[in-house]
């Protein structure tokens, strides 16, 4: 009778799962807020290389225009990029694809979504109608008649628009703006 040995119960005590609880608690509590951060750094993260990727782009066709031999003032010009034909204005930038005699001051918002879909590989989508703004990355719109703006399609839009890239046809200029994070 002598040789049963007890078996020692294991586990947790209700006071140890409490303690742990609440550290848990404590913890998501002081990191939580840091976490729903990381959706607006992201989409400014995205439309920052968006922006520097659509700039090189825009630069390496200006170069192709004028290791062509063209200077500015030069019309009518088509340079041909991965396959694609893109048309020139006067001042050698990216203007449209679809029509001949690019000039500085007519673009339309088609012709913003030719250039985007032209110079860059892979881009992401991108709707002109205010209606689709789900249903693609970038909204494509026009500041005036020589400014190109992508806007992050966010649902709802907001106004003015807090992720953006802009291409300045004139002048090959791509400006990215998004909110300050900090």
């Amino acid at each position: 009778m002598g040789n049963h040995k007890r078996i020692k119960d294991t586990g947790f005590t209700l006071i140890e799962l409490v303690i742990v609880i609440v550290i848990l608690g404590i913890l998501a509590a002081t990191a939580l807020p840091r976490f729903l951060d990381v959706t607006d750094d992201a989409e400014a993260a995205a439309v920052e290389g968006m922006g520097g990727g659509l700039a090189s782009a825009v630069a390496i066709a200006h170069a192709r225009w004028v290791a062509d031999g063209n200077s500015r003032g030069t019309a009518n010009v088509v340079i041909t990029l991965e396959g694609t034909n893109i048309n020139m204005n006067e001042n050698g930038w990216p203007a449209n694809t679809g029509i001949t005699g690019a000039g500085l001051n007519d673009q339309n918002i088609a012709e913003c979504q030719q250039v985007w879909d032209a110079v860059l590989q892979n881009p992401p989508s991108t709707t002109t109608l205010p209606a689709d703004r789900g249903k693609a990355r970038y909204h494509v719109t026009t500041v005036g008649s020589n400014v190109c703006r992508y806007e992050m399609a966010r649902v709802p839009a907001a106004n003015p628009p807090t992720h953006r890239v802009e291409y300045f046809v004139q002048t090959g200029r791509v400006t990215t703006t998004v909110p300050d994070l900090n």
